[in-house]
């Protein structure tokens, strides 16, 4: 695909990097191929001879090590490497890839070739052109390491006599999701790169780095290292997939994601919401400003469509790994304290019906992991009491990550019909300890609305079962009216 101005952006700094020195914190959305980027980038510091010995980090071992592969099979069988670069290329393809026959290669004077293969490291050839000078690229070596394996003195010896150091790092994505979510990975990680990885150049130079990475959550070793505040020596820039949202997001885009969860909820596709996008397409694409337009997926129209449809799929974590603004797992509008907490406190019990709450609801919605369900009994001036609250089942999921459409929306009723066995069961009382049933149970219908609503309809308790929905804030209005209509 063409590039977008992002990427044309992020050579523009890698290019900078390799040629005057620096530290360049790059994120970039996810998918965007920065991995891509940065495994070229690596090669063609080489190849030029601008840089003499590259350490490419990534996150884990075995990606370093796959990056050392892509190498090898460039210099071995990339026929436009070969037209631009023979004198290297020509060495690196009569060893086959075998690191036997690198080590025992000559050259045309009878000379070793100095020609290197390794699982985590290649050398370059040490060769002499036409008029019997070296070439820029000589004895360049490029080496791979996970972020926690040996990276601390790093050098190695040419067949000159002279001692490399490594004078260029690229740090590949050098967290995963499970390093990312623990703060003491992230610590470690953030100690071995201001301290092992920048000391690599040695005593007297300055190492040149440059990270390109994802943002998974914030405070994450990512998100540490854009920081300006916490580490003002990396010029740290952020990339996102969108760069305004159009003006519809909250109007007729909330009536599309409406139609495609129904839709495929139902195993139906998109199809319906692709039409509704086609029959308002100027409408909805007002004010947006997507950052790479190219960037469509099978089926869809464009890339804000793309865009639309990755936020639906992944929720809250697209901001964070395609936006590289992650949002705050809770949000708070002002500091709770200790006191805050103690004036909420009562001392009735589990199960009890406050005198004057003559109005007991109860509540569900739907995930994987379990049905959060809470009991209350309102007054009739709104103000309430949780009487019970909890998530069944308890200790496991609903259904697996891996069930089929039609395991899962059995799982979904099975769970439904017992959740609202238990809370016909639960001991609820009023304080003069005569028993009390709910009048309702409300199901939240967001998530798989035909299973909710074909449950709804067919089963029989002691309380009506009733399918209902939420509206964003913004689009919720009731007039004059504070409280709103009767079951509003």
């Amino acid at each position: 695909l063409p590039f977008s101005p992002a990427h044309l952006n992020i050579i523009e700094k890698l290019y900078t990097a390799m040629k005057k020195g620096g530290l360049f914190a790059l994120a970039m959305p996810r998918g965007h191929g920065k991995s891509t980027i940065t495994k070229w980038a690596a090669l063609y510091a080489l190849l030029t001879g601008i840089r003499k010995y590259v350490v490419y980090i990534a996150a884990t071992s075995e990606l370093a090590n796959s990056f050392i592969e892509f190498v090898k099979q460039q210099l071995i069988d990339n026929d436009v490497l070969h037209e631009y670069y023979p004198h290297i290329t020509t060495y690196f393809r009569a060893t086959e890839g075998k690191a036997i026959k690198a080590k025992y290669q000559l050259r045309a004077d009878g000379e070793p070739s100095g020609i290197v293969l390794h699982k985590n490291l290649v050398m370059f050839p040490d060769v002499l052109d036409s008029r019997g000078e070296v070439y820029p690229n000589n004895s360049g070596i490029i080496e791979s390491h996970g972020l926690t394996g040996a990276i601390r003195g790093k050098w190695k010896d040419t067949t000159t006599g002279k001692v490399l150091r490594p004078d260029f790092v690229i740090l590949d994505d050098p967290q995963d999701r499970e390093s990312a979510e623990s703060e003491a990975q992230c610590n470690m990680r953030e100690r071995i790169i201001m301290g092992d990885v920048l000391g690599l150049a040695g005593v007297k130079k300055r190492i040149t780095a440059v990270m390109l990475c994802t943002v998974i959550r914030r405070g994450d070793l990512a998100d540490r290292f854009l920081d300006h505040k916490l580490h003002p020596e990396w010029q740290g820039v952020r990339y996102k997939l969108i760069e305004k949202f159009p003006d519809e997001q909250d109007g007729l885009w909330e009536d599309y994601r409406k139609i495609y969860r129904e839709d495929v909820a139902e195993g139906k596709g998109i199809k319906r919401a692709t039409e509704f996008y086609k029959g308002h397409k100027e409408a909805m694409q007002k004010g947006a400003i997507v950052s790479w337009e190219h960037r469509v997926r099978e089926g869809e129209i464009d890339a804000l469509q793309t865009i639309e449809n990755l936020m639906i799929e992944t929720g809250d974590s697209f901001f964070a790994e395609y936006q590289n603004e992650p949002k705050d797992i809770m949000e708070f509008t002002y500091r709770v304290e200790i006191q805050d907490v103690l004036k909420h406190i009562t001392n009735i019990e589990r199960f009890i019906v406050p005198r004057g709450h003559n109005l007991v609801f109860a509540a569900t919605d739907i995930n994987r992991v379990g049905l959060h369900y809470v009991v209350v009994a309102f007054r009739n001036d709104l103000s309430g009491h949780i009487v019970d609250y909890g998530r069944y089942p308890a200790g496991r999921n609903v259904w697996e990550a891996n069930a089929t459409e039609m395991v899962r929306k059995k799982k979904i009723f099975q769970a439904l019909q017992e959740l609202a066995g238990m809370i016909a069961g639960l001991p609820l009382r009023d304080e003069d300890g005569k028993t009390v049933k709910p009048l309702w149970l409300l199901i939240d219908r967001g998530y798989e609305p035909d299973v909710v609503h074909r449950f709804c309809s067919s089963a029989y308790f002691p309380f009506r079962l009733v399918p209902v929905r939420g509206y964003a804030s913004q689009k919720y209005n009731v007039g004059k009216n504070v409280i709103g209509a009767p079951k509003e």
